[in-house]
């Protein structure tokens, strides 16, 4: 039972990290350049993270990003 119980609070545990990436995966992730990508770090358009003098993304964030961006067809 002891077992059980460590193996539920890491799986939790593993939940609530955060996933970073940075800006070549996020560029890949999205189809667009990293340049394309700096511009809407700039103009402050997708969710991002400072970390000290770099800048990541959470995996998290950036899909309910894109999901607020979708565009529904009705027929």
């Amino acid at each position: 039972m002891q077992r059980a119980n460590k193996m539920i609070g890491e799986t939790k545990e593993l939940r609530r990290r955060k996933t970073l990436v940075g800006i070549e995966e996020i560029s890949e992730r999205l189809g667009v350049r990293p340049k394309t990508i700096y511009a809407w770090i700039h103009m402050r358009q997708i969710p991002h993270v400072k970390v000290g003098r770099l800048v990541k993304f959470d995996m998290e964030d950036v899909d309910r990003w894109i999901e607020a961006r979708k565009v529904l067809v009705f027929k």
